[in-house]
């Protein structure tokens, strides 16, 4: 099998070039070409020469997955892509306008391993990794939906666990920053991690100034522990610890998710033992009402409990907002549609 282009990093695709005796702006061409002009295959390059297009045809393709579902809420304009990859997997990604920006929700894998248990995307267990290449084709696939506007914001949030794709993710996030790729500033990238602090060191060593977001969803380990199997190994004291770390290194403020479930999270003894967790971390928070989805036994809580619970926070100096899901009319939360597909 032809190895994707996508995959290659300009500087690998630079450094490949150059190997094979062709002059330095070659490779911008060929950038260009993949990423602007959204060539599919490289003999349509027409501004290379016959026998570098011949090379390149000969061991290496443009994978484009294909869009085989998209739903577009009725209520907040969000769209949702369900995309196929080579090899048949789902992924999806989501398509969120506000007034001044556009951001795009990306899929780091194929299912994902941590079996969160409000989440559609462990529900089918994990299948594999994606490649940097596949993270990039998302974005190129959602900008073609919207030719008249450039994506502004990417989160890496989708189905998967971004920290345990490490090295793809990197690649990615430095490729979508790349001037002559998408150009999207470090700052509009966040990624989310369920929490794996032992991988807190490379992402500051690479992206530092990406933001960084924790899904923590419980104030305590044995609530978590319910919630997160994952806080079995890593526990709530380890990912303030890295949250910690990472304010530190960086001096931007990381984020806490916390979804809310009605009878489970979301009562103002919760609120009360979060702020007393955060009360020492210079740190912002996200309150999600959550998402319902068919095949999950949670719900969420009244918006009355929902203020009440932010205001506790709010009382106690957490900085915190609530942030109202999109596309909830679409099956938009991670997972829901390609597990939805694959269910029949």
């Amino acid at each position: 099998m032809k190895q994707d282009i996508l995959d290659l990093s300009p500087q690998e695709l630079d450094t490949l070039l150059l190997d094979w005796g062709e002059p330095r702006y070659r490779s911008r061409q060929v950038v260009q070409w993949v990423y602007s002009r959204l060539s599919t295959q490289c003999s349509q390059m027409t501004n290379l020469p016959a026998a570098l297009r011949e090379r390149l045809s000969g061991e290496f393709e443009i994978c484009r997955p294909k869009v085989v579902e998209t739903l577009k809420s009725k209520t907040d304009g969000a769209s949702k892509h369900l995309v196929q990859l080579h090899d048949g997997n789902l992924v999806e990604s989501v398509l969120i306008p506000t007034e001044k920006r556009l951001t795009l929700c990306v899929s780091t894998q194929v299912g994902c391993k941590f079996g969160c248990k409000f989440c559609a995307s462990g529900g089918g267990g994990f299948t594999r990794d994606l490649s940097a290449g596949e993270m990039l084709a998302q974005v190129l696939l959602a900008q073609r939906t919207v030719p008249q506007s450039r994506i502004t914001h990417v989160v890496l949030m989708g189905m998967g666990e971004p920290a345990d794709n490490l090295d793809n993710t990197l690649k990615a996030i430095k490729a979508m920053n790349n001037a002559a790729v998408f150009n999207i500033g470090w700052r509009r990238i966040t990624l989310s991690t369920v929490g794996l602090p032992d991988t807190i060191g490379k992402i500051l060593e690479q992206v530092p100034q990406v933001g960084l977001a924790f899904s923590l969803h419980a104030p305590d380990d044995d609530l978590r522990d319910k919630l997160v199997p994952a806080n079995r190994t890593f526990p709530v004291a380890s990912i303030v610890e890295a949250a910690k770390a990472y304010f530190e290194a960086t001096g931007r403020l990381p984020t806490f998710e916390y979804i809310l479930f009605d009878g489970i999270n979301s009562e103002p003894g919760h609120a009360r033992s979060l702020a007393s967790l955060l009360k020492a971390v210079r740190c912002k928070v996200n309150l999600i009402p959550f998402n319902r989805t068919p095949l999950s036994k949670f719900a969420a809580p009244t918006a009355h409990e929902v203020e009440l619970f932010l205001r506790t926070l709010e009382k106690a100096g957490v900085n915190a907002t609530i942030r109202h899901s999109r596309g909830s009319d679409i099956a938009a939360a991670c997972g829901q549609l390609a597990r939805r597909k694959a269910e029949g």
